[in-house]
């Protein structure tokens, strides 16, 4: 026996029912009538445990249910739901349609149970055919051979009857009928009189109450509430056939799509590689050194770092001025001059541009400098270099090899020279944590343009790699948005007779699994006919395996909350 009482709902300022109460007794047919709008949907709602509204007191078997706890379970073992217009999935068969209500309950249906169902149903030999195929009334009748299947204990049906002939609504009450005889309880709404005259207890809707229109008994049979089922049966595999509605384009679309774009990916993250190999293979073929400024002379910064890994040599740098110097016995004092020393494979004595510009020097001219720490006041100009090399502060700078200066010349600035243009950051880092206050400048400009470039080449390819995975979740997520919401009706229906929370998201978790692995499958076939283009390594493997799974999760989850957000109360209504 089911039994609501007080019974209170209004939908905006129209009252439907106040403190209204029903009792439906066991193995009866009980009709349900009244006036256009008066509750009649809404009251099957309630007794069904789909309705929003939890204002009033249910009881099974004079037992009070708690209806957040109970109802999931209640509505997939106890319950089961026919409505108007019935939208099954029309893509699968009779059969198939049986095997998904079926396994929602997780009951076993075999060949010869469905063979009974469709026999109780009046349709044999068609359990192959597809359910678009059907005339109205067969599919209202496969409707109930559905319901059926999860073996419940109440059949709710709602204007079931409404748009069929006659004969057909005939055939539906008498199907009915015989299932009461069978010992199951069912609740029917119905305005067609020639319906309810044949209802064995009947309650009509009005003035916002629910009334009996005839005597009944109550009965001792108990409604069962509590269910063994199978829990071998695995009911994701039928769930998984149903897809939440998806067609075969969008099937084959949500494979496609990650494994096309995983490819170009592959064949982008392998030309990025390239590119940076090269870039950092072009850096790696120069020679670099760094300037260091430890602005305190009594250290033993050549015997501190010249360990390090990556240092070739270290030599200190000695800085030296002067306003009067002497070319080919020639006197100038217009500028002041920097001399600073210079540590190349070639040792030259080399002047700036700018200086040999200013003062008409040519390489093999002498110059006389008569200042102290020198070891020799007169030099052959040996080259002449570019004015952008930091060694010389100014424009004008002569640059003499170490062996030019006295040996006892301290100095608080060196040169290093690098052997692994890697470890250069890293030395710096080193030299800021032991000299705060130091200075360190790199010093071929060319060497911080290809670093950038470098890090920009980075940048622009990760924003792409990063771009595509966010169109691709985009584009997935609206493919399958859109094939849940035109299927809602279909989901809103499985919400109704059970589908829950935990079935959507083991359902989404395996309709995932198989997704990767038929993209990874195609991925291999696509990396073996494209082998010169992608370059296959665990590393790549694992990055497109994450890609996949963040992929397929991201549009999975937002499937699951659009399914969720649905109220199969008011989508039901809309039918």
């Amino acid at each position: 026996m089911i039994e609501l009482k007080h019974v209170d709902l209004k939908y905006h300022d129209h009252i439907i029912f106040d403190d209204a109460n029903i009792i439906i007794p066991n193995q009866k047919l009980v009709g349900i009538t009244g006036k256009s709008g008066s509750g009649k949907t809404s009251l099957l709602y309630m007794l069904g445990l789909i309705s929003t509204n939890q204002k009033y007191e249910y009881y099974i078997n004079n037992q009070r249910i708690d209806i957040k706890k109970q109802k999931s379970e209640l509505k997939k073992h106890s319950f089961a739901y026919i409505f108007q217009d019935n939208a099954l999935p029309e893509y699968l068969t009779v059969e198939e349609n049986i095997q998904l209500y079926g396994q929602l309950s997780h009951q076993t249906i075999d060949e010869e149970r469905i063979q009974n169902l469709l026999r109780i149903v009046h349709l044999q030999a068609l359990n192959e055919q597809r359910t678009d195929t059907l005339s109205g009334g067969q599919r209202q009748r496969l409707a109930l051979a559905c319901a059926l299947a999860k073996n419940p204990e109440v059949i709710i049906a709602d204007e079931i009857t409404a748009s069929l002939d006659l004969d057909n609504a005939k055939n539906i009450i008498n199907i009915l009928k015989e299932l009461v005889k069978l010992g199951k309880t069912v609740i029917l709404s119905s305005h067609d009189a020639r319906i309810i005259e044949q209802c064995d207890v009947v309650y009509q809707i009005n003035n916002h109450k629910i009334e009996a229109l005839n005597n009944f008994t109550i009965g001792y049979q108990d409604i069962s509430i509590k269910h063994s089922f199978n829990h071998k049966v695995n009911p994701y595999r039928w769930f998984s056939k149903f897809d939440f509605g998806a067609s075969k384009i969008e099937k084959t679309l949500v494979v496609l799509i990650p494994v096309i774009v995983s490819m170009i990916l592959l064949c982008l993250t392998g030309l990025k590689n390239t590119t940076i190999n090269n870039y950092t293979s072009k850096i790696n073929s120069g020679s670099y050194d760094v300037k260091v400024e430890c602005n305190d002379a009594s250290v033993d910064f050549i015997g501190k770092f010249s360990n390090y890994k990556g240092i070739e040599n270290i030599y200190p740098i000695h800085d030296l001025y002067t306003t009067e110097i002497e070319v080919n016995e020639k006197s100038y004092s217009n500028y002041a001059i920097e001399i600073t020393s210079i540590f190349t494979k070639e040792s030259k004595v080399a002047i700036t541009a700018f200086m040999a510009k200013k003062y008409n020097i040519e390489i093999g001219d002498i110059i006389t400098i008569n200042i102290e720490g020198l070891k020799n006041n007169n030099f052959t100009v040996e080259d002449i270099i570019d004015d952008k090399l930091f060694y010389a502060n100014g424009n004008m700078g002569i640059y003499l090899p170490g062996e030019y200066y006295e040996d006892d010349l301290n100095s608080s600035t060196y040169l290093i020279e690098f052997n692994d243009v890697d470890q250069i950051n890293t030395v710096i880092q080193k030299i800021y944590s032991e000299y705060p206050n130091s200075l360190c400048v790199v010093s071929d400009s060319e060497y911080q343009y290809q670093l950038n470039k470098l890090k920009e080449l980075q940048n622009n390819m990760n924003k792409i790699i990063s771009s595509s995975i966010i169109i691709e979740i985009v584009i997935l997520s609206i493919i399958q948005g859109i094939g849940v919401n035109t299927h809602k009706k279909e989901l809103s229906i499985l919400l109704a007779n059970g589908l829950s929370l935990k079935d959507i998201v083991f359902l989404n978790s395996y309709i995932q699994l198989r997704q990767i692995i038929k993209s990874i499958l195609l991925l291999v076939i696509g990396g073996l006919i494209m082998n010169n283009m992608i370059i296959i390594t665990v590393q790549n493997v694992l990055l497109i395996i994450i890609i996949l799974l963040v992929v397929y999760t991201i549009p999975s989850v937002s499937r699951s909350i659009l399914i969720l957000y649905y109220q199969p109360e008011k989508i039901l209504k809309e039918m």
